[in-house]
């Protein structure tokens, strides 16, 4: 027979507690095993226990039942709590109500929770005593324990005459109650004194037995109960238990970092029903740590190296364990300084692997640039796909292109600034930079993303400078885009802004072609933009040697100047300073359009400083077209609309169905004051109002 206890006690009165690898109640589930949230790419190692392969022991049990005495009617109910579930008690013989003088065994059977077994079991009792095991399963598991024959007398009344010696305890010791006695009267009014050593033999119950480990959740500011058949229970002063010391837990395993996070593997519960918690540190200090329970730590400063500790957590039962020493952990520098092309692609795949950010809270990084840095070109996401970031470049000196392809490609959800008066992004071309070969892709491709180019320069590549595809683009502060040829120099379907002092000039391939407008985004010049010196003469590139305008419907504002943006210094064959193919074109404010030269074809109407073709519409509400050169033919202004002459090429033209105005906004509404008709004199129109010649 192996060594078992057991104890029972009154189904509204029982306290029970078992000792066993965990101590959740008998009617709790198992250990939580959720495994924590996580926006790492790694999902971190939860270090709980498989419950297939990795069952934890139920290493004891004590169970407490009523003992029989004679006339009281079997309880079938028994307590105790541990990793498991307690049946009904049988009694043998099925005596109801018990008679005097007879011997009766009691059997239960306890049933392990999921994710623990019986495998292993050493020391089971019933009411403090050995009890017997059988049908030990793993699963399951029977106990029985047999009372020595019930008193063949009757006990009217029960006292108690003394208090145990001891009622002060740790969670897990094994109650004393020596000192404790109690009086019994017989129905004779002959007394007995019984001590607690000899409870059992006379049927008396204590909840909890003589023996049984204390749990300080269950048992603390409780006391012990007595009980004899139906009378009246006794209890004693009560039970005053502190928590034990916690258990020691191995130090955490990193996961992985970023820039502002770390995130570390889980370390195994111990089997005392305690959770773990997590310290971090910039010092190996623990004990000034700040703790969490989840596995990622945010909010943290970048290049920062931090201590991480793992301690069992204080419950009812134990206090806070102490750490078992600790991870060392360095957060990722978002901050890179690139000399040379081995660096430069270790920053881009650092940002590639760095995780998304949010919208709210993007993940940003920071490249300094030092001094003339080769790129080889690439048709790839330079960032990969990582969405929410934010990566600012400046320094001074240039990145350049040694082969074919774009220097940067901007994806969805990636903004990207370029931020140094002293930094230029130049492309390749014939010639430059010992290639042989001219670009067959723009300096910087845009798709989806954001550009926003401050203070510095995007020049010199063999096929356009920028090309922007269903995102946006803002120049601002000093920003340029120059000496670009096969292209344009900015060409933008999607949200394209020029403010402060930026400027597109120098480039062979035309300045800027913006065909946008269908879902809202426009084309801005504001302050003192300004698109110079920009040529388009070839056959495939040969109108808006300035800006080429091409919008999706006749009634769409798509292109506007304003304040004292100027187009001027541009050569094309039609529109040598703006061209307009659907769409509106708005001048307002002080807003100028000079010295552009339209070559044309014999016979042609090419508009010197604007052409309106096939639907293109002038709105002119303030601002200026003067000097702008069409062969021997100047300052003229070609309009069909209102049926009249077309034999003058000069600063603005009218062709098909387009038409040129000027006039004045109410609100968002145009409101025309009349047409602009053929003129050799400048155009000049002030608050709506065309000015004499």
């Amino acid at each position: 027979m192996q060594k078992i206890r057991i104890f029972t006690a009154l189904t509204m009165l029982a306290f029970a507690f078992v000792l066993t690898g965990c101590e959740n109640p008998a009617s709790s589930a198992s250990p939580d095993t959720k495994k924590p949230e996580t926006d790492n790419p790694e999902k971190p190692e939860t270090g709980n226990p498989d419950k297939k392969d990795n069952l934890i022991p139920i290493t004891s049990a004590e169970i407490i039942v009523i003992a029989p005495v004679k006339g009281a009617t079997p309880d079938t109910t028994a307590s105790g709590t541990g990793n498991f579930s307690i049946g009904a008690v049988s009694w043998s013989p099925a005596n109801s109500p018990f008679f005097g003088g007879a011997v009766y065994t009691a059997k239960v059977t306890l049933t392990a929770n999921n994710g623990y077994t019986f495998t292993g079991l050493n020391s089971a009792s019933i009411n403090g005593q050995n009890a017997s095991v059988s049908n030990n399963t793993g699963m399951a598991v029977t106990l029985s324990y047999t009372f020595s024959a019930t008193d063949t007398r009757t006990i009217t009344g029960i006292t108690i005459k003394t208090q145990p010696s001891r009622l002060t305890y740790t969670h897990g010791e094994q109650l004393d109650l020596s000192g404790l006695a109690v009086t019994l009267t017989f129905d004779d009014t002959h007394t007995e004194d019984v001590a607690a050593a000899d409870f059992t033999a006379k049927h008396i119950t204590a909840i909890p037995a003589h023996d049984n480990h204390l749990n300080r959740s269950t048992h603390n500011e409780h006391p012990v109960t007595i009980t004899y058949g139906g009378l009246t229970p006794l209890t004693t002063g009560n039970l005053t238990i502190a928590r034990a010391a916690g258990a020691t837990v191995n130090a955490p395993a990193l996961n992985s970092t970023t820039y502002n996070s770390i995130t570390i593997n889980a370390v195994t519960a111990p089997d005392n029903g305690q959770s773990v918690e997590y310290g971090i540190n910039t010092s190996n200090n623990a004990s000034t740590a700040t703790w969490q329970a989840g596995l990622i730590f945010t909010g943290l400063n970048e290049g920062t190296t931090y201590f991480i500790f793992a301690r069992s957590v204080q419950n009812d039962n134990y206090n806070s364990g102490v750490t078992n020493g600790f991870l060392e952990a360095r957060t990722r520098s978002n901050h890179f300084h690139v000399t040379n092309t081995t660096q430069w692609g270790d920053a881009l795949s650092y940002i590639k692997t760095g995780g998304n950010g949010t919208a709210g809270t993007p993940n940003n990084y920071t490249i300094t640039v030092d001094g003339d840095v080769p790129v080889p070109g690439n048709t790839a996401n330079s960032f990969g796909t990582v969405s929410n970031v934010t990566i600012t470049i400046n320094g001074n000196g240039k990145l350049y292109l040694t082969s074919q392809g774009s220097l940067l490609t901007i994806g969805n959800s990636q903004t990207v600034y370029i931020d140094s008066d002293q930094l230029t992004l130049q492309g390749l071309r014939s010639g430059q930079n010992d290639s042989y070969l001219n670009n067959n892709q723009a300096t910087v491709f845009v798709e989806k993303g954001t550009l926003v180019l401050q203070n510095g320069t995007i020049s010199d590549n063999g096929r356009g400078g920028v090309d922007v595809y269903g995102g946006a683009f803002t120049m601002q502060g000093s920003a340029s885009v120059s000496g670009n040829s096969g292209g344009r120099g900015v060409s933008v379907s999607g949200t394209f802004t020029m403010q402060d002092n930026a400027s597109v000039f120098g480039n062979t391939g035309g300045g800027v072609a913006y065909y946008g407008g269908a879902f809202g985004d426009s084309f801005t010049m504001k302050n003192n933009a300004s698109v110079f010196g920009n040529t388009t003469v070839t056959v495939t590139v040969s109108n808006g040697g300035g800006v080429y305008i091409r919008g999706p419907f006749t009634n769409v504002n798509v292109f506007t100047m304003q304040d004292s943006a100027t187009v001027s210094g541009n050569v094309s064959l039609n529109g040598g300073g703006v061209y307009v193919e659907r769409g509106i074109f708005t001048m307002q404010d002080s807003a100028t359009i000079s010295g552009n030269t339209a070559s044309g074809f014999s016979g042609t109407y090419p508009g010197g400083g604007v052409y309106c073709y096939v639907e293109g519409n002038l709105h002119m509400a303030g601002g200026i077209i003067y000097g702008n050169n069409v062969d021997s033919n100047s300052n003229k202004v070609i309009d069909t609309i209102d049926g009249s002459s077309v034999n003058g090429r000069g600063a603005a033209l009218s062709g098909f169905t387009g038409y040129t105005e000027y006039g004045n906004f109410i609100g968002e509404n145009w409101v025309r004051a009349g047409y602009l008709s053929t003129t050799d004199n400048t155009i000049r129109v002030v608050n709506g109002v065309l000015q004499s010649p």
